[in-house]
């Protein structure tokens, strides 16, 4: 494990929405901070700690505040897959402004002799890393369920993207001002 004290935790989630009921939540801030409602635009701790140079490679830009945990497993067939969805408050004010988190599934072993990101989306031919600029309201918003506030609309630069984004689904469940949808990392 590599992360700053509060950044990981369990989780369960109870929600109509096709999520991840329960698992591990790793988070750039405080996992405390993630229950609902979401009554807060900008919900954040900075731990200024290091990024991780595998997901700024990923992204193209540099991180911080990383957190990682890295276990091993031998599986019992010859695939496996973890299902997933990412959050985040830099949702959606921070849309292709530079702070892009991120999130990655690397694997490595057998048939994978380097370190792989299997959390990712395939968009037609090309296959791009999950991130707050790679899915959101208005890229690949077919994977995305929005959840800010009013006070976070009117600050969307620029205004024209203002009318892009849904309405508010899930306030009273979680903090976070976006997510994915349901991802699925084989």
């Amino acid at each position: 494990v590599k992360a700053p004290a509060g950044s990981i935790g369990l989780f369960e989630f109870e929600t109509e929405k096709d999520l991840v009921p329960n698992g591990l939540i790793l988070s750039t801030g405080l996992v405390s901070d993630i229950q609902g409602p979401n009554d807060t635009t900008n919900t954040s701790t900075e731990f200024l700690s290091a990024g991780d140079k595998d997901l700024s490679n990923l992204i193209g830009r540099l991180t911080s505040d990383a957190v990682s945990v890295e276990f091993d497993f031998i599986p019992f067939s010859d695939s496996i897959g973890f299902y997933y969805f990412f959050a985040s408050e830099e949702y959606p004010e921070y849309v292709g402004k530079g702070f892009n988190d991120a999130f990655a599934f690397l694997i490595q072993g057998p048939g994978y002799p380097y370190y792989t990101n299997i959390a990712r989306l395939q968009v037609g031919p090309k296959i791009i890393p999950i991130s707050i600029d790679n899915i959101n309201f208005i890229t690949n918003k077919h994977e995305f369920i929005s959840n800010h506030l009013k006070a976070d609309k009117k600050i969307i630069k620029p205004k024209s993207w203002q009318k892009e984004l849904n309405e508010a689904e899930m306030l009273n469940d979680i903090e976070f001002d976006g997510m994915t949808k349901k991802l699925k990392a084989t």
